[in-house]
């Protein structure tokens, strides 16, 4: 009976949570049109600017360590609103950053947030539903964020026409700040004040990793939520310069190549919540094995940049399909613990795509996008590889309607 109430849960919550996570990603990647444009307000390089871009995922995959376990504690209505709280922070502060140093900090600021706009979201879509539901919100939460590239990256543009890339983070701060109001509209009360004693030690913090990280197939399920990301990023992060200065394309062209990538992934995003009855391990390595592939076609193929184009497109259709997929898997096996497990794998997230993007940059001066190529389809292979994990069976399913994480969505309802 309680997990058809679970099925029947209204999706209205999914509102406030897909805005946070929209609007927490493109705080985090917004920045990328203003590239020339803060180095040259700052006096600084391109790539110093672009360096804060790392700095700013590597804390939020360092943040999101201690945010999953947080969240079980103080609730996941309360810590959502602080993210969002801080994350506006992050934006209004590079808005007024007059320096790299100012700068980095604002864009530290900005990825503490984000990883508890980006790790809460899952988590609270992971807690509150359950089966063909959960993996139907899952989806959603993902595609929200995938259309801060196809969208929100656009609408930055737009603002910064008349208001300049400081007037659009700043409408971009205001904005984070209407969003966290939503969710505390729309968001049912955490039912639970948090409790002081659960804090005195700092160790306690880290309990609920104990029994994720126990587990042999978790643990390549998290291997696969690293690696994933960092193929797909180390890919993405060059490929506007290779439609460049190796097909002469124009930059409008690369605008349209990421408008194509990033609507492609929310295509696959809402795709992967149709797939509920597929064989999950199968989907994802399948996906991410296609992903490599696809990718590596569209950098080492002889072909025309529309074509190119299309294959990228391909590998981030499966890409999207892929990673849906995994954070499902994830919640089925997490437990009591899905509220952690779900932030800790946005934080592996940020891992692997600074992983990618730094691996990237060290195979192009080597072996140039060739290398790049291969070098990512690789880590898609390894990402595969761990990935293959069947479904729990007998006792390593996880009651649900037993655990923590299941009887405070209850309450939620």
């Amino acid at each position: 009976m309680n997990q058809e109430r679970q099925q029947e849960r209204s999706l209205l919550p999914l509102i406030p949570l897909g805005l946070a996570a929209f609007a927490g990603f493109l705080n985090l990647f917004g920045m990328n049109p203003f590239f020339i444009s803060i180095a040259d307000d700052i006096g600084t390089s391109v790539s110093m600017v672009g360096y804060t871009s790392t700095i700013a995922l590597v804390v939020t995959g360092v943040a999101g360590l201690i945010v999953g376990p947080i969240s079980e504690r103080v609730g996941i209505r309360r810590i959502l609103i602080a993210g969002l709280i801080l994350a506006s922070g992050g934006a209004i502060a590079t808005a007024m950053a007059i320096n790299t140093e100012t700068l980095v900090l604002a864009r530290a600021l900005a990825g503490i947030g984000g990883s508890i706009t980006g790790g809460v979201t899952v988590s609270a879509a992971a807690i509150l539903y359950a089966g063909r539901q959960r993996q139907r919100a899952l989806a959603i939460i993902s595609a929200s964020a995938a259309m801060a590239v196809v969208i929100g990256v656009f609408l930055m543009t737009l603002m910064a026409e008349p208001f300049g890339w400081r007037g659009a983070y700043i409408i971009l701060g205001g904005a984070l700040l209407v969003i966290g109001l939503l969710n505390r509209i729309l968001l049912v009360p955490d039912q639970q004040a948090p409790s002081r004693e659960s804090f005195k030690r700092i160790r306690q913090l880290f309990r609920p990793y104990r029994p994720l990280l126990g587990d042999r197939s978790l643990r390549r399920l998290f291997a696969g939520a690293t690696f994933h990301p960092a193929a797909l990023n180390g890919m993405t992060a060059y490929a506007g310069a290779f439609l460049i200065s190796q097909h002469g394309t124009s930059t409008q062209f690369v605008g349209l190549m990421f408008s194509v990538v990033g609507i492609t992934y929310f295509v696959g995003n809402l795709i992967a919540a149709q797939l509920g009855r597929a064989p999950q391990h199968m989907v994802f390595s399948i996906g991410v094995l296609l992903m490599g592939g696809f990718w590596l076609a569209g950098y080492v193929v002889p072909v025309p940049p529309f074509a190119i184009t299309a294959l990228f497109g391909m590998a981030t259709f499966a890409a999207g399909i892929a990673w849906v997929t995994l954070l499902n898997s994830v919640a089925d096996r997490a437990g009591e613990n899905v509220g952690t497990a779900m932030v800790f794998s946005a934080s592996l997230m940020s891992f692997g795509g600074a992983l990618g993007i730094g691996l990237s940059a060290g195979l192009l001066d080597i072996s140039g996008y060739a290398g790049v190529a291969i070098g990512m389809s690789v880590l898609a292979t390894i990402g595969a590889i761990a990935g293959w994990v069947g479904p729990p069976t007998g006792a390593e399913a996880p009651e649900q309607s037993k655990t923590p994480s299941y009887e405070r969505a209850t309450e939620l309802s």
